[in-house]
């Protein structure tokens, strides 16, 4: 996706050149100077979770949903991060006076969304709550790590034919 919007491109180039000394490593310390791109590989996981469908087994008890409907124990719940990052009101259109990109619905790659606060349980991509993938932070560090690197050397992508 970056590929295609080369002012992104360039702006997170920027930003990487900034967080860390010319020709210093890029530190844990330095990724906290990278909201942008953190931003920009949350909504590429947003737009392509890892995981496209989660099942989880009501041990417990059984629960109401906010709609009414009542799941009970023992049945499976499966939930599609896929499709909750497609529908949920979180990630609706939203107007450019309340600092939507034009066009911005919940198909289109706006970065800029996750940069603000969001909703809990609507971003799934590595799951959430007690089931939340353990490795999410190192896996998404380790990311913008190898990103920061690449935007500082110069590398590009270019758009698939």
């Amino acid at each position: 996706r970056l590929a295609a919007l080369p002012d992104l491109e360039a702006e997170l180039r920027r930003e990487a050149a900034a967080a860390a000394a010319a020709g210093a490593d890029v530190t844990y310390e330095d990724l906290k100077r990278l909201p942008r791109l953190r931003a920009a590989l949350e909504e590429t996981l947003r737009l392509d979770p890892p995981v496209p469908v989660v099942s989880y087994k009501l041990n417990e008890s059984s629960y109401l949903l906010p709609s009414g409907y009542l799941l009970r124990r023992g049945w499976r719940a499966v939930i599609s991060p896929y499709l909750v990052h497609r529908t949920h009101p979180t990630w609706a259109r939203r107007s450019p006076a309340a600092g939507g990109e034009p066009g911005s619905g919940p198909e289109d790659f706006d970065p800029q969304r996750l940069v603000e606060r969001r909703q809990v349980f609507s971003y799934l991509a590595f799951s959430e709550g007690r089931r939340k993938c353990p490795g999410a932070d190192v896996a998404l560090s380790f990311a913008m790590v190898l990103a920061a690197v690449w935007l500082r050397q110069g590398l590009r992508l270019r758009p698939a034919p």
